[in-house]
């Protein structure tokens, strides 16, 4: 009875840590999520060139700037570290230490 009780109160402990302990990528993405959109007031298009026959590429201007990025609906968007340099954004690592992350106040597509 004592090694169940034992094992209850390790495997609970565990847990405990795991669960509400201070995760760093947690913090990380809830760094990230937010943000606003502005609603149109007309129909936009916004051009785009499909490569491959399913890549989608489009213009995105960042600080006056412009630059080519791949559309994916489903993703963060990411950029090269040498166009983060460029622009001089405050970036944190991520617990993985295998990238940086950083934030834009507008990204302006086309």
């Amino acid at each position: 009875m004592r090694k169940i009780l034992f094992f209850v109160l390790i495997t609970t402990f565990i847990l405990f840590v795991f669960v509400l302990g201070e995760n760093p990528q947690i913090k990380m993405f809830e760094k990230f999520k937010g943000g606003t959109i502005e609603p149109l007031k007309n129909k936009v298009v916004i051009p785009f060139t499909l490569k491959r026959s399913h890549i989608i590429q489009i213009p995105v201007n960042l600080k006056n700037k412009k630059y080519i990025f791949i559309l994916d609906t489903g993703g963060m968007t990411m950029a090269n570290a040498n166009i983060n340099d460029s622009l001089k954004y405050d970036t944190m690592k991520t617990p993985q230490e295998n990238v940086r992350m950083a934030l834009t106040d507008e990204i302006r597509l086309g």
